[in-house]
């Protein structure tokens, strides 16, 4: 159960990091468009 709970807190880090790097590229991305137009 142990090994569980820490296997979470892992995946919940690695999601949070993940899902923060995409939303920079998405904000990025679209600031890029603005610029274009």
């Amino acid at each position: 159960m142990r090994q569980y709970a820490r296997f979470l807190q892992i995946s919940q880090h690695y999601l949070a990091l993940h899902l923060g790097k995409l939303n920079n590229f998405v904000t990025l991305y679209c600031e890029g468009n603005e610029m274009e137009l």
